[in-house]
């Protein structure tokens, strides 16, 4: 399924965990953890949406829990762990890095020499991660994420939280919004392996309407979101927005004694897409060709083309045009 569900924290629940899974015990040399958020409220206060529980961790503060990834209240991104020796390490952006109620993917790595942080905002279509800071381990003996140290009522030492944060113990931190895409990986990725950086014009197009690259649901190439004459694959290649009525988009034909014309649009950015205009005399599967005719570039904005195929009229010889799209 493309993305239409996330998970929401509506007040002092719901929060995730993942106690009794394999999860619990995960303390990889080099890693990456992913998630796609969506803050209500970016400035306020400490928001965790993924957390490490965890009670004595770091002799220096043993409030803190083992992990915190989250939002601090100037509206910074921030991903603070403890490793293995005991040494807790805090890298944290510049103020104001998160908007409210704009969607982020984000993303934390490490190779055991450096740890990283990324972000790229979805709403605004970025299309690459911006870096947005990087910190040197390498001094640590042990720099994998510690398993956590403790006991706790209702939390467990090294139980990986969603939603929610730990503080001297006690659940806290809570992050108010929208959570998705949450994924660990066991090696330091490179952004171009992220969950959201697209491989494909498709991909691109796909995350900038849907918000996933995923070619499945109401983001499929066959589906047609909005009701209109076109399906995505017809929208993507026009220029149109599966979102919106594009009716308009509709490839034109106007023709007078002499002859025909037959206009249509291309956009740009899909460049693995080829669009043939064909003509078939019967309609009948296996008549159509290639059109004969004159093409023009009638315009072109950057974005998209405006094409025109010019033909002789035959007024003996009825002709049937079609636009055919190719993905490639």
């Amino acid at each position: 399924m493309t993305n239409r569900l996330s998970l929401q924290n509506g007040g002092t629940y719901p929060a995730v965990s993942a106690i009794g899974t394999a999860l619990t015990t995960w303390s990889p040399h080099s890693w990456t953890i992913e998630a796609t958020i969506r803050p209500d409220d970016a400035t306020n206060g400490y928001q965790t949406f993924i957390g490490r529980d965890s009670y004595g961790a770091f002799a220096g503060d043993i409030n803190l829990a083992a992990l915190y990834f989250g939002l601090i209240p100037n509206g910074a991104l921030r991903f603070m762990f403890t490793d293995g020796a005991g040494n807790n390490w805090n890298l944290t952006s510049e103020a104001n890095t998160v908007q409210d109620m704009q969607w982020h993917a984000v993303a934390a790595t490490s190779d055991g020499a450096t740890l990283k942080l990324y972000l790229k905002n979805l709403t605004d279509a970025q299309e690459n991660y911006t870096l947005l800071g990087t910190l040197d381990l390498s001094s640590s003996s042990n720099p994998v994420i510690s398993t956590g140290a403790g006991d706790g009522g209702d939390w467990d030492a090294g139980v990986w939280s969603i939603a929610r944060g730990l503080w001297a113990g006690g659940h806290t931190d809570r992050f108010y919004g929208h959570l998705d895409d949450i994924r660990f990986s066991g090696s330091a990725l490179d952004p171009s392996e992220f969950l959201y950086t697209p491989n494909s014009p498709g991909d691109r197009w796909r995350i900038t309407h849907f918000g996933s690259p995923e070619n499945t649901g109401i983001a499929a190439d066959s589906a047609n979101p909005d009701g209109d004459l076109l399906n995505n694959s017809l929208e993507r290649a026009l220029g149109g927005n599966p979102n919106l009525s594009d009716n308009h988009l509709l490839p034109q034909i106007r023709s007078n004694s002499s002859s025909s014309t037959f206009s249509y649009q291309r956009a740009l950015d899909a460049s693995d897409i080829a669009m043939i205009v064909e003509e078939s005399t019967s309609l009948e599967e296996g008549s159509w060709s290639p059109a004969r005719g004159t093409y023009s570039i009638i315009s072109n904005d950057g974005e998209v083309q405006q094409i025109q195929l010019t033909r002789s009229s035959l007024a003996s010889q009825r002709v049937f045009l079609r636009l055919r799209v190719i993905h490639h």
